[in-house]
């Protein structure tokens, strides 16, 4: 395989997964502006807001995923 070809493969994982560090920041400061619970981290199975489908925090991020 050509040295140039893997190294540029293995870059763009090293870049993807600092944008994936850095998504998952952003990720908890949303969860800490708009968890009803106030929590760091969303924990959607354990949530009541989740099932009920009012939870701020997941309406935001789903629209934001798609």
């Amino acid at each position: 395989m050509d040295d140039a070809l893997k190294q540029r493969i293995m870059a763009l994982r090293k870049q993807d997964q600092k944008n994936q560090e850095e998504l998952d920041k952003l990720e908890s400061q949303l969860v800490q502006l708009l968890c009803p619970k106030k929590k760091d981290v969303c924990e959607p199975y354990y949530c009541a807001y989740r099932y009920t489908d009012t939870c701020p925090f997941l309406k935001e991020w789903r629209g934001i995923k798609q």
